[in-house]
């Protein structure tokens, strides 16, 4: 079986590290699965060399902006035409439409789109006024399977409900991580005298309301909570941030680390999980949190599918910095704390959230429309 999975950027967490996640686990199961980028998106050296030791293809394509509508058809036109793919796998919102078309001209019998976030959030308000009612129909028409990580994430890019295919993280490399390698990058970030060192991985701008947990974490040290929180990803607002931090004298409590290739090991290192983003689908970063056994305070807007019902999710509702001050403390006093990553991890497998419910699902969907 062929497999052309079409995104834009592989390297940079969020849907790239589900798409690589989903790669990997397919090209176990003796799937040759593709991948596709975007130019200026190129993915690292090491994803590379991955790709290549596996046989399989890793195709380069101008974005929609660059080619152009009939241009980005093109290109999925010749790639599907060189490989002749069973499968096409398509993770781009509302346009998963356009590659889905064109691979319905090559022949392309199963369609797959993959809804992930809850908002397309690359265009002015007016033009998704247009894109949004548009590609959910377009969407609906073209493909011939629905998938997604969530059922908001569903209904936001299909205008209908999909079959659940959890975004996991692959338990080995968790159990990669070892005790004294977290210990090691805690002394380095600082953080060994901290009794409670909570981080957040991931974009810091726009819904992911990053700057809220810059105030949380002063209400909590105005409470004699001695905390302190890592912020891992990229902004476009980075002075802003930093002139907060230092009018608020938190400078030794926040760190802001900016994009990060140890994810791993800064989860396993803090002791908390937080966000408080409105816009997720099911978070990579929360999965992998509760998959290491590290307790999660998220925000009520997120959905229900981001708690894998281990034990360790707490939803907190609003946007008062003080209220998530006092639910955090009132947890951490009631002893809300990290379990065994082994037993997290054992849990987490046997459920429906594991790597093993998503491919077998997978398969089904890729075989059951071939002939």
């Amino acid at each position: 079986m062929k497999v052309l999975m079409v995104g834009f950027d592989l390297d940079r967490g969020g849907v790239g590290s589900v798409e690589m996640q989903l790669y990997r686990s397919l090209t176990r199961s003796g799937v040759q699965c593709d991948l596709t980028y975007f130019t200026g998106m190129e993915p690292s050296d090491s994803i590379r060399e991955e790709i290549r030791r596996n046989g399989t293809n890793l195709w380069e394509m101008k974005n929609f902006k660059t080619a152009g509508f009939f241009g980005y058809i093109k290109q999925i036109r010749r790639i599907c035409k060189s490989e002749k793919y069973d499968v096409i796998h398509i993770h781009t919102s509302l346009l998963i439409w356009v590659a889905a078309l064109a691979a319905q001209l090559e022949g392309v019998k199963v369609r797959v789109g993959h809804a992930h976030g809850a908002k397309f959030l690359h265009y002015p308000t007016w033009v998704l006024m247009i894109i949004e009612p548009m590609g959910r129909v377009l969407n609906r028409l073209l493909c011939t399977d629905f998938v997604a990580c969530s059922e908001a994430s569903a209904l936001y890019t299909f205008g209908r409900k999909a079959e659940f295919i959890p975004n996991y993280v692959e338990k080995e490399k968790l159990l990669q991580v070892q005790p004294q390698q977290a210990a090691e990058l805690r002394r380095r970030l600082n953080a060994e005298d901290c009794p409670y060192v909570f981080v957040y991985l991931g974009s810091l701008d726009a819904g992911k309301r990053a700057e809220f947990l810059i105030d949380v974490v002063a209400c909590l040290s105005r409470r004699g909570v001695n905390a302190c929180i890592w912020l891992a990803g990229g902004t476009e607002h980075e002075e802003q941030f930093k002139n907060k931090i230092v009018a608020l004298q938190m400078e030794n409590h926040i760190k802001l680390l900016g994009f990060r290739r140890d994810n791993h090991e800064l989860t396993q290192a803090a002791d908390y999980y937080i966000t408080a983003s409105e816009s997720e689908g099911m978070s990579v970063s929360l999965v992998e949190a509760q998959m290491a056994g590290k307790p999660c305070f998220a925000s009520t807007l997120l959905p229900p599918e981001n708690d894998l019902k281990i034990g360790l999710f707490t939803k907190i509702e609003g946007y008062n910095p003080d209220e998530w001050a006092a639910k955090i403390e009132q947890s951490i006093v009631e002893g809300v704390k990290p379990i065994e990553r082994e037993e997290s991890i054992r849990m987490v497998d046997v459920g429906s959230c594991g790597e093993r419910a998503a491919i077998e699902k997978l398969l089904h969907i890729y075989c059951a429309n071939k002939h």
